[in-house]
């Protein structure tokens, strides 16, 4: 099955939406995708401080 960003999205928003606050879906070791109002955002985790290398959007 081919998966296109946008459908990923999709099933994240689907997944993560109704869940409680700090819910989070581990993707790889050190990424994670969590629900922020209104859409989806993945952020990559560091063991160095603060811990959060950078966040990003998924999808548009």
């Amino acid at each position: 099955m081919d998966m296109d960003l946008d459908h990923v999205r999709d099933r994240f928003d689907v997944l993560l939406r109704d869940r409680s606050r700090g819910t989070t879906a581990d993707i790889t070791e050190h990424t994670v995708i969590y629900w922020d109002r209104d859409r989806a955002m993945g952020v990559h985790l560091c063991a160095d401080p603060p811990g959060l290398r950078r966040s990003f959007r998924i999808g548009s």
